[in-house]
């Protein structure tokens, strides 16, 4: 299992998000959430 999460979201400019998950999650293993709220922008 992999997980990459990388979140930039500057200010006044173009939002990077990558995100990347693949496979199933071992049994017993706790992931907790991104937590990254969705990028709104300046309006």
């Amino acid at each position: 299992w992999i997980r990459i999460g990388g979140y930039w979201y500057p200010r006044g400019g173009i939002p990077i998000d990558v995100f990347y998950q693949s496979g199933t999650l071992p049994d017993g293993v706790w992931v907790p959430d991104q937590g990254v709220a969705p990028y709104r922008g300046r309006g």
